[in-house]
């Protein structure tokens, strides 16, 4: 069975349902566009019952992060977190 994480992030990066590609194409596709999984992360967030606040949006964007930490590497993973945080700043009241 698929790792959980690979399988969320090979999703944010936009591959149809049940797709997953190896670990290394996926880390290679994110860094050509982090954004994609910045968006979808923060869209995530935004949609989550349990997000009320920016902090609890902060938080989660964080929790998911984590859950990928065996797969991103740690410049990567605080580069998504960054550019995260200013999406919610601009959009979270």
């Amino acid at each position: 069975m698929p790792n959980p994480a690979a399988r969320h992030l090979s999703r944010l990066l936009g591959d149809p349902p049940g797709a997953l590609a190896a670990t290394p194409d996926l880390i290679g596709r994110l860094r050509a566009n982090p954004n994609r999984v910045v968006e979808g992360l923060v869209a995530e967030a935004l949609a989550s019952d349990d997000v009320t606040s920016l902090e609890a949006a902060l938080a989660f964007i964080n929790e998911r992060l984590s859950e990928m930490a065996a797969l991103l590497p740690d410049e990567l993973r605080l580069a998504i977190a960054l550019k995260a945080g200013v999406q919610l700043r601009r959009r979270v009241p």
